[in-house]
């Protein structure tokens, strides 16, 4: 009977016309070229061995069973790849989802072969030679993410958009802000302006949000005609800022020496490409940082707006962005925390919440979403837990305690599947810069690792929408004008607050190091944290582990033991042009996924690049090789 199946041709025409359709998709599709020439390699190497099964079977009279689970195998895997083919290049996530089928598709034939193709004395050479064959897929995958990333070389995965005017954080729900924004307008379109205009506020007032939304009005737009917004944060980089503009106005950095020459360089642009008013806007500068901001003072069409914590005496044009009045405040809250902006609980328990929040956006925003949808004995709960203020204007410690309190209420809310790791996935967050946006496709990945979610993905798409529902996350389009029938395909970036961001560190280092389920590691050039060198002699537990380094950081990686690290996100930004991969790890046995983000403007090449093999050939790693994705970006 066996060989009624395979003796003419059952199986053989089943795999050449998956093999088929999997080369002419890579060669008509762009979007999933890389996965299907992977693929293809993949099955042209395998392929003898599926002779060796079919005739085996034949001659042994196997059991038909397993064929006919093989060819069911490769037809789904045949329409998998047609599914591929309809995918567009800008639905980030659903081409994260389907390029998680295929590699799924892929280990499922490879572990065919490791489970079936030892008939008769044939079992150990045929699972050999599956293992060679895994573990040279997983080279080969290394390979191809290494030579197609950005580091390497430019490619379409280079992001460009840091100087962008960032229009996704400007909500659609716009209160409160409408009589600042017509008083800044009035500032910036005088003929007499001065060079610098600072609009300060603390912090979760909505600067970003009211800068943004000035950059977008029609006016502002044409009187500067080139407006360049750039996210400086408490690290200011004069190269960096003008990398933004070069990158956005002629497409290309060039190199910059030094910061006298990066100005230099920017001056001559200016003079050379515009012969209008200039609009620089510098969001999130620090106490500390004027002398930065006067560098850019060269030319009298060239206007500053700067969004601070701090109020600068230097500049004299200061605007003071006050709270929110009592009543944009709550129409705030009632729209985040209600059905329709209408309240369904006691008008004094709302009260007790809004008046907690003391007029902060922020705290409004991230508050009533966590109360959305809730009974009114977590709202009288919550109403206790706040923070009590008899001031009009809280302290940004204040806003801090307000934030903690629904950073707390994550693992409270009733959500099927994930509500126990929804706290978690937030501290997740601290892994990344500040002030940069988060590719969904990593975070995606990295949840379905940690958390042991289904594969599809679909319980972590979940959680980002929850978190993005709860206000601590903000989602960005991968396009502005991608249809909105895309839906949840569509979203390409994730944002968050950084005073956000920081409550996610602050939790995560209350305990000490070694106890940490997360460790973010901050190297400034090579002074590394007093707890590497106390610990490094004994592993820690931690199962996440992000490390960002500056430009003078020379790649002199201490030992150190991580045997329990599954996520291992680096954070880099170098003026040369190679990255040394750390060599701690090639004993991470657990390693499952790797995110590499460059965050200069410079190209950067991997090196050290065996660790990422030796890793998954640990003779700690007991069930073979784990890493299953690598991250990289610029």
């Amino acid at each position: 009977m066996a060989g009624s199946l395979v003796g003419g041709a059952a199986l053989g025409p089943v795999f050449d016309i998956f093999l088929k359709s999997v080369i002419d998709v890579g060669l008509r599709v762009a979007t999933f070229r890389s996965k299907m020439n992977h693929l293809r390699k993949t099955l042209e190497y395998i392929k003898p061995v599926f002779e060796d099964i079919e005739n085996l079977n034949r001659k042994l009279e196997g059991r038909d069973q397993d064929i006919e689970l093989l060819k069911k195998q490769l037809q789904d895997g045949e329409k998998l790849v047609l599914k591929c083919s309809k995918v567009k290049s800008y639905e980030m996530v659903k081409k994260w989802h389907y390029s998680r089928k295929l590699t799924k598709l892929e280990n499922s034939l490879l572990q065919f072969l490791q489970m079936h193709g030892f008939l008769c004395g044939w079992r150990d050479s045929i699972r050999s030679l599956g293992m060679t064959i895994e573990n040279g897929q997983k080279l080969d995958k290394i390979c191809s993410f290494f030579e197609e990333s950005s580091l390497n070389a430019g490619s379409s995965r280079v992001f460009s958009g840091w100087s962008d005017v960032p229009e996704f954080i400007v909500p659609d729900f716009f209160v409160g802000l409408q009589v600042p924004l017509q008083e800044l307008k009035l500032m910036l379109l005088k003929e007499d302006i001065d060079p610098v205009l600072v609009l300060s506020a603390p912090a979760g007032c909505g600067k970003t949000t009211l800068a943004a939304k000035l950059c977008q009005e029609e006016d502002i737009k044409g009187k500067y005609r080139d407006i360049f917004f750039v996210t400086v944060s408490r690290k200011p980089n004069i190269r960096r800022i003008v990398s933004a503009i070069f990158e956005k106005k002629v497409g290309k950095v060039p190199d910059f020496p030094s910061d006298q020459d990066a100005i230099f360089q920017l001056n001559s642009l200016i003079q050379r490409h515009t012969s209008h008013h200039v609009l620089l806007v510098l969001d999130d500068v620090w106490y500390g940082s004027e002398l930065l901001v006067e560098k850019f003072i060269f030319d009298p069409r060239f206007k500053i707006l700067v969004t601070s914590r701090s109020v600068f005496p230097k500049f004299e044009s200061t605007y003071k962005l006050k709270s929110l009045s009592e009543k944009d405040a709550r129409d705030l809250f009632h729209h985040s925390a209600f059905r329709n902006g209408t309240p369904n609980v006691g008008p004094d328990l709302v009260d007790k919440v809004i008046t907690s929040c003391s007029g902060f956006p922020l705290a409004l925003k991230v508050v009533g979403g966590s109360l959305y949808g809730q009974s009114d004995a977590i709202w009288i709960n919550r109403v206790k837990m706040q923070p009590k203020r008899n001031i009009l204007f809280a302290t940004e410690n204040e806003l801090f305690c307000s934030l903690e309190v629904s950073i707390d209420a994550l693992d409270e809310i009733a959500f099927p599947i994930i509500g126990q790791i929804l706290g978690d996935c937030f501290l997740d967050l601290g892994s990344f810069p500040e002030d940069q946006r988060i590719h969904a496709t990593t975070l995606l990945d990295m949840w379905v690792e940690l958390y042991n979610l289904d594969e599809d993905g679909m319980s972590a798409l979940g959680i980002l929408f929850e978190l993005c529902s709860q206000n601590v996350v903000n989602l960005a389009l991968a396009r502005k004008d991608a249809p909105a029938c895309l839906g949840l395909y569509n979203v390409h970036y994730i944002t968050q607050h950084d005073l956000l961001r920081e409550l996610a560190i602050h939790r995560c280092d209350e305990k000490p190091a070694e106890e940490r389920r997360r460790l973010y590691v901050n190297i400034k050039g090579n002074d590394f944290p007093k707890w590497w060198f106390d610990q490094r002699l004994q592993p820690v537990q931690a199962r996440l582990l992000s490390i960002f380094t500056d430009e003078t950081f020379s790649f002199d990686w201490y030992d150190m033991q991580f045997p329990y690290v599954e996520v291992l996100v680096l954070n880099f930004q170098r003026t040369v042009c190679t990255y040394k991969l750390p060599h701690f790890m090639e004993k991470m046995s657990q390693l499952k996924a790797l995110i590499v983000t460059n965050n200069g403007f410079s190209l950067a090449e991997l090196s050290n690049f065996s660790v990422l093999l030796l890793s998954t050939q640990s003779e700690q790693n007991q069930f073979g090789p784990h890493l299953c994705c690598i991250h990289i970006y610029r």
